[in-house]
């Protein structure tokens, strides 16, 4: 159901809130935010308090339980890759990091990190959500191409899958993930976000539909210095 989505989202980003609060930010009637609640205190997701205010009736506080549920999110990248466990309330539980060595930079390397680092929590029964943000060319949960991380078609999405088969799979070029955030904080119908580290990469959001750019391989100098990924006089390499 829709409102379900938009009533966890709601105690996501606001942590707590009043009845009065949830009957303001929904737009429901008072009864329906009370069938609202129960539903959601029988599914596990909800707990309250009674607060005193002055001589007045006591007011209550609805906030998600921390063991809700639990997700991972992950980060893939040239140096490293990094995995954190969240519980329900956004609140970071258990991160683990691998170095990424010269050895290790190529298809096979980071496919058997990223299952070591995804592996010990297989069994975990209330994981729901599994996001992963990473360097190179995104498309339907694959890295089709990651020049800068020399790896080339590996399906990401298949990894996951095959550990969390119940759970939510969210991947997506780095950039593109910032992006979201960005819109997610700021708001907005039309995004740009250009980042710049290792790489440079760029993602333009608008109403809805976005787009990731390999910014930093726009050639910006044809006698320039040879570039990790073939080309000559990327702008990565002449900005370097």
């Amino acid at each position: 159901m829709k409102w379900r989505k938009k009533f966890l989202l709601t105690l996501v980003e606001k942590k707590r809130v009043t009845r009065k609060e949830l009957v303001d930010h929904l737009g429901v009637a008072v009864s329906t935010l009370s069938y609202m609640i129960d539903e959601m205190k029988r599914m596990g997701f909800l707990t309250s308090m009674n607060v005193a205010h002055g001589r007045g009736r006591p007011y209550e506080i609805l906030e998600l339980k921390k063991d809700a549920w639990f997700g991972i999110s992950m980060k893939v990248g040239r140096e490293s890759v990094r995995l954190m466990l969240f519980d329900a309330r956004m609140t970071p539980i258990e991160e683990k990091e691998v170095k990424i060595t010269k050895e290790c930079r190529n298809t096979e390397g980071y496919r058997r990190i990223i299952e070591s680092l995804l592996k010990p929590f297989e069994d975990h029964e209330k994981l729901v959500c599994v996001g992963i943000s990473t360097s190179g060319i995104v498309e339907n949960g694959k890295i089709l191409h990651s020049p800068i991380m020399n790896v080339k078609d590996l399906d990401l999405h298949s990894i996951v899958y095959s550990l969390f088969p119940n759970s939510h799979v969210s991947i997506l070029n780095d950039v593109e993930a910032l992006a979201n955030y960005e819109k997610h904080e700021f708001g907005g119908n039309r995004l740009l976000v250009i980042n710049y580290g290792t790489g440079i990469g760029a993602a333009f959001l608008e109403n809805g539909k976005r787009k990731f750019f390999e910014f930093g391989h726009v050639i910006v100098d044809p006698d320039g210095e040879k570039c990790y990924c073939g080309q000559r006089g990327c702008l990565e390499t002449v900005a370097s």
